[in-house]
């Protein structure tokens, strides 16, 4: 070999069991794998590599330390942070004690004694080190800092701890409280602010795809209702996060924006203030749960990204709306046309539209060719059918009003919920009658292949829709004409729906904790296709248990038992 050629295998022995201590994690497994007694010695470092495969967490006081004192030459333990989980704010050195959660989702420090985690000057400054490759903290943000370091709060160290992990790309904010705010999240969302200014992001933030604020522990409510002194998520955790370089998903829980409070009362401030630059997010995929308030936020956070796929919004109880969500549709259909897939809202009765229930049909009629799943209201399908048919109709301007269409004709799947609406004043008709002309709407629509990929159609929640029981099985034209076009009508005496309830947005929840005591998730459990949350499924169509005979009497349940089994 020529002098020129390098060749590890040249070196000393003594010197090649050196060289693996000091190599990046990554080169570590390939340089161990050169010849058998690199191999040999390596063990301890591979064992090392092995026992970090994990998911990081700051259940124990120290780990957040011990990761960030890795962090200036990349330690194994560090290289294998992909994915964090924070389960609460400490804010004195009296609270660096482990958290305790129970089975039960509530979330506690433990009564033991503190770690001695006292940090000196030179570790402090150390840390300011680190942060000036990246930053340029105004003077005010770095005195909050140290003290923060100084008197024992974590959320600024979690914060690096974030910003410092080189291939992060999950993290999750757990609460079990309604106004549980992390500390280290605000701080992340003025770091957010800063790589900005700078251009200069860490390598933690340029990996972060998935993040999830607010998952629910599960925690008893009563729990939750006792305590109001907590931090309250502002829409700036929400925008930084859409800020993120390589964001790819966002849940979020609980966001109640105060326009006063934070200054925003018209969309071009919103835009300016949180940097929200039309088609400059790489988000995908947004869920917002239990939320109020957003309407002068809609615009600038639907129109951030470059391709967003979908969007689901969940409301937060029958008495506390979020308003005028009729603009989500209408900003979707017109920012992303021909890529966005999927439009989800669940409990709608925590929703409101400006003259409608939640939104009109038409906001998404075309051109929408890429749409390929919706959830809509019968009461609105209804308010527009007497909008556009111009007198008392008959069954058969009925159907032709459904066969339209009024819904982007490329879906695959229609999850229709609610009550039929305006039947009292409009076509004055009872409701097993209305229920007849929806059921040979549907019907129609399905043979006459007016979405020529529809898959499945959900029709449950309108049949559950009574006060009374129903004096005979609903939909069964529309599940006839299912079965011919092969098409799933999934109804209370119709549960086959070929699987595409997996396609539905779930709301994160204590079994995506994984450092949590929870386990995994029940196979039982479905998703809840109107609240939106995994659950057990509960009554599958017995026939004969109270939730059954609410919406049927005993002997509709054995002839529909019946009709099934006949195929």
């Amino acid at each position: 070999m020529e002098a020129s050629q390098a060749n590890i295998l040249g070196l000393s022995a003594e010197l090649l069991f050196h060289i693996i201590d000091y190599v990046h994690p990554s080169s570590h497994l390939p340089l161990a794998l050169t010849c058998s007694q690199l191999h040999r010695h390596s063990q301890s470092i591979l064992a090392r590599h092995r026992a970090a495969h994990s998911i990081a967490s700051d259940l124990q006081p120290e780990t957040v330390l011990e990761l960030l004192r890795g962090a200036e030459t990349c330690s194994v333990e560090l290289w294998h942070v992909r994915e964090l989980e924070l389960w609460g704010n400490r804010s004195t050195w009296e609270d660096w004690r482990a958290w305790d959660v129970s089975e039960t989702g509530l979330i506690r420090l433990a009564d033991t004694e503190p770690i001695e985690a006292n940090l000196q000057r030179e570790e402090i400054m150390g840390f300011f080190s680190m942060v000036k490759q990246w930053w340029d903290i105004p003077e005010s943000e770095f005195d909050a800092a140290r003290n923060e370091l100084e008197t024992g709060a974590d959320g600024f160290l979690k914060m690096l701890l974030i910003a410092s992990c080189p291939r992060l790309h999950s993290i999750r904010f757990a609460k079990d409280k309604e106004r549980d705010m992390h500390m280290s999240l605000r701080w992340m969302a003025k770091a957010v602010s800063w790589s900005m200014n700078s251009g200069r992001w860490p390598p933690g933030c340029q990996s972060l795809r998935n993040v999830a604020i607010g998952v629910s522990t599960g925690a008893p409510r009563e729990e939750e209702e006792q305590n109001h002194d907590g931090f309250q998520l502002e829409f700036m955790d929400f925008a930084a996060a859409l800020n993120l370089p390589s964001i790819h998903s966002l849940y979020i829980r609980d966001l109640y924006p105060d326009w006063e409070e934070e200054g925003q009362d018209d969309e071009d401030s919103v835009m300016e203030n949180y940097r929200l630059e039309p088609r400059s997010s790489t988000i995908q995929h947004i869920y917002i749960d239990r939320a109020q308030g957003l309407q002068v936020f809609y615009h600038p956070f639907l129109g951030v990204s470059k391709d967003l796929k979908s969007m689901t919004l969940r409301g937060l109880d029958d008495w506390t709306q979020c308003d005028d969500t009729d603009v989500i549709p209408e900003a979707l259909s017109k920012n992303y046309p021909d890529t966005f897939r999927k439009m989800t809202f669940y409990r709608p009765t925590g929703l409101h539209g400006y003259r409608c229930g939640v939104y009109m049909p038409d906001a998404i009629r075309e051109p929408f060719s890429g749409m390929r799943q919706v959830s809509v209201g019968i009461s609105d399908i209804d308010l527009l059918a007497m909008m556009e048919i111009d007198s008392k109709p008959s069954i058969e301007a009925y159907v032709d009003y459904w066969c339209g269409p009024f819904l982007p004709e490329n879906l695959e799947v229609i999850m229709i919920w609610g009550e039929p609406g305006n039947g009292d004043d409009w076509l004055e008709l009872d409701d097993d009658v209305m229920m007849d002309f929806i059921d040979t709407a549907i019907a129609a629509v399905i043979r006459a292949g007016t979405y020529k990929n529809l898959k499945a159609i959900y029709l449950d929640d309108i049949e559950r829709q009574t006060e009374t029981q129903r004096p005979r099985i609903c939909f069964q034209k529309a599940i006839a004409a299912g079965r011919e076009m092969g098409v799933h009508v999934y109804t209370l005496t119709n549960r086959e729906d070929g699987g595409y309830w997996r396609g539905f947005p779930a709301a994160a929840d204590k079994f995506d904790l994984k450092t949590g005591p929870f386990g995994e998730r029940p196979v039982s459990w479905r998703i809840n296709r109107r609240e939106g949350v995994w659950e057990e499924p509960g009554c599958e169509g017995c026939g004969e248990c109270e939730e059954c005979l609410r919406v049927y009497p005993e002997h509709v349940w054995k002839s529909a038992a019946v009709s099934v089994a006949e195929g």
